[in-house]
């Protein structure tokens, strides 16, 4: 149930997570939080894939970083991250953005590398009950993402 690059939870653990947490925090609110790498091709194709997993495993330490530990964290294939949340703060959505921000901008002035590593983020709040359609609200995250996705540099290079 583990990603073995990042140490977050794998696909499987993360949907076995979230799925336990609707179930346990029925009519709450909660958040999905779909993330992706921007420029990982870029990234392995200039620098090296030792270089892109360098990045993959800096933005699973700022997802870390950024969530409680207790909120299901995980990366669910190549360079797609996930994270599910109860939404027991009215202002934990704002604050993620903000700490997300502050995080990767710490992380590029500080990492010493010749490329940037960005995120684009989508995110979709839901109630939860045993009926939720989690993958619809994943598809409604995601497309999201994209929007944030097209008003992004399409260069990593510094």
């Amino acid at each position: 149930i583990s990603d073995e690059l990042t140490g977050l939870l794998n696909r499987r653990g993360v949907f076995e997570k979230m799925l336990d947490k609707i179930s346990d925090h029925h009519g709450c609110l909660a958040a999905v939080i779909f993330a992706d790498m921007d420029n990982l091709k870029q990234i392995n194709d200039t620098f090296g894939h030792h270089e892109g997993d360098f990045a993959l495993k800096s933005i699973a330490s700022v997802l870390k970083r950024c969530f409680r530990t207790h909120d299901a964290i995980g990366r669910i294939g190549g360079d797609e991250y996930i994270a599910f949340a109860i939404v027991d703060e009215p202002s934990l959505i704002g604050n993620f953005k903000k700490k997300l921000q502050a995080l990767l901008n710490e992380l590029n002035e500080t990492s010493g590398k010749p490329y940037f590593i960005d995120l684009s983020v989508g995110v979709k709040e839901l109630i939860c009950h045993q009926n939720v359609d989690l993958e619809g609200i994943l598809k409604e995250a995601d497309k999201i993402l994209y929007a944030d996705k097209r008003n992004k540099k399409k260069s990593c290079i510094r």
